[in-house]
């Protein structure tokens, strides 16, 4: 399982060019469980580019398979978000900002993506902003 993040020289030119922006670095691990040394060694690979966020987003069959993906959210040096797809994505994002997860995006209503909330029912159904941090 290899990954690749953006060149050096990709960034670099990025950096120099975002005036006021920020730049997220977003990786999608597909193919199972990912080993928590891929997931350490991909983190830091994603870290070392000098994006100001980080996403993952990772393909898992079952709930307990985002453990380690969670774990890693209190070690990460800049804002981390992490999310699954598929049938673990909803619970993923509830529960990303418990373990330290950066922020929860939804879709707008009448412009739903499939597996990801709504903004009204993030905040009328499932009550973000009460969840116990």
């Amino acid at each position: 399982m290899d990954f690749e993040v953006a060149s050096d020289i990709g960034m670099a030119e990025c950096m120099y060019k975002r005036a006021n922006s920020k730049i997220i670095v977003s990786s999608y691990v597909n193919g199972g469980k990912p080993s928590n040394e891929r997931l350490v060694n991909l983190i830091a690979c994603m870290q070392s580019t000098g994006a100001d966020v980080i996403k993952l987003v990772i393909d898992v069959d079952y709930i307990t398979d985002l453990a380690p993906v969670f774990q890693m959210l209190a070690h990460c040096q800049v804002p981390f978000i992490a999310i699954a797809v598929g049938s673990t994505g909803l619970i993923s994002q509830l529960l990303g900002p418990k373990f330290g997860g950066f922020l929860v995006y939804g879709s707008l209503e009448g412009k739903s993506v499939p597996g990801l909330p709504t903004l009204v029912s993030l905040k009328h159904v499932y009550k973000l902003e009460y969840l116990n941090t």
